[in-house]
């Protein structure tokens, strides 16, 4: 492969997982503004980043399994779409969290499910991938990269939030989640021009099976 491709598919992998990282953490320090806008309790409105990060973390032991059945670079443009689909939907249900409705809250709990299992399989793929793409010699500093993005995206993730909110204003906290879906686009074009071939030359693996009931109790 040549290195303008490898690099190309590095930075998309890096951008990956930094807006999957970020969403965890850009949330924290609006969360009152969202809760007022639905109307519900601070008990209530801590949901919105603790679904995020049970899913997340449920998701990336099976996400990682279906990279092995069905190839880390497919898989990889799978979860970065669902994340953007997620955070569409997210924006979406802002524009009517304030007429005093429950029910919404609970769908924009439901498309913060959608955004987490995307993100759940964006780091273990990337990292899975990176250690396909360079040799032994350079593992080294590409994992670095990777725990450098992550750590970055945890602590730019409330400066984001408190950032975006002072720009658009309270009532638009849409664009915390809105201003994802043009990087999603962006990264999915990338990863679908440089990886039209089986860039690591990857077999499917017929044998591979996923522990259910594993994962159940995972998440319990």
């Amino acid at each position: 492969m040549d290195s303008k491709k490898r690099k190309a598919i590095l930075i998309a992998l890096l951008v990956g997982i930094f807006m999957g990282g970020l969403d965890s953490g850009i949330i924290t320090p609006v969360r009152p503004i969202i809760q007022d806008s639905f109307g519900i309790s601070n008990n209530l409105g801590i949901w919105m980043i603790t679904i995020y990060t049970l899913f997340y973390a449920m998701t990336i032991p099976i996400m990682g399994k279906l990279a092995d059945l069905f190839g880390k670079m497919k898989m990889f443009k799978v979860s970065i779409s669902i994340f953007g689909i997620g955070s569409l939907l997210v924006a979406i249900i802002s524009n009517v969290s304030g007429n005093g409705n429950i029910i919404y809250f609970y769908l924009f709990l439901f498309f913060r499910v959608i955004q987490a299992i995307g993100a759940g399989g964006i780091m273990p793929i990337a990292t899975s991938a990176i250690a396909s793409l360079f040799p032994k010699e350079k593992r080294g500093a590409a994992f670095g990269l990777i725990g450098a993005m992550y750590g970055l995206s945890s602590i730019v993730g409330p400066s984001a939030g408190s950032l975006i909110i002072s720009i658009f204003g309270e009532a638009n906290w849409g664009y915390l989640f809105f201003i994802n879906v043009p990087i999603v686009i962006v990264i999915y074009i990338v990863m679908n021009k440089v990886t039209k071939d089986n860039i690591l030359n990857e077999q499917p693996k017929k044998n591979v099976k996923i522990d259910y009931i594993g994962a159940v109790l995972l998440t319990i």
